[in-house]
């Protein structure tokens, strides 16, 4: 749940800060983006043993999704806008309420959606790895609190 939030609001602060964005459609792909984000390291590694963070759960794979939704992912997500706005345009040419016009438009916002779901994996990859970081320090404490003893 952490990272579908976690993917929703960093599509959302992209999509805010670009003029073509449309932030609703990107908040929502955002929303699924963050959802398989997080899944991500799980699905590359699977939990089949209590030690089952390797490579997919390192530092290293965190950086390399930070640097990569800074890099790579706002071309990407420009040329769904792009393909968007192109769409939108040809949908005009189509009668008003015509099946063709109807298709262009919800093709538009499937891109749309797609540009907010890629912004969201990095977020939703990256708020996992916290997480599994923090779960350690979260049960040291609960062990503390079972025997009685308090920081």
């Amino acid at each position: 749940m952490t990272s579908s939030f976690a993917g929703t609001s960093h599509a959302l602060s992209v999509a805010l800060n670009e003029p073509r964005a449309k932030p609703f459609f990107e908040a929502i792909g955002g929303f699924g983006g963050g959802m398989f984000g997080g899944r991500l390291p799980d699905i590359i590694e699977p939990a089949i043993t209590p030690r089952h963070r390797g490579p997919a759960h390192s530092l290293e794979a965190g950086v390399g999704a930070i640097w990569l939704s800074r890099e790579v992912v706002p071309e990407w997500q420009a040329a769904c806008r792009r393909l968007a706005e192109a769409l939108t345009a040809k949908g005009t040419q189509f009668a008003a309420g015509s099946l063709q016009r109807m298709l262009c438009s919800f093709a538009s916002i499937a891109c749309y959606v797609f540009a907010g779901f890629l912004a969201g994996i990095g977020a939703g990859y990256v708020t996992h790895l916290v997480c599994d970081h923090g779960r350690p320090f979260l049960q040291a404490l609960q062990n503390f609190t079972a025997v009685g003893l308090t920081l």
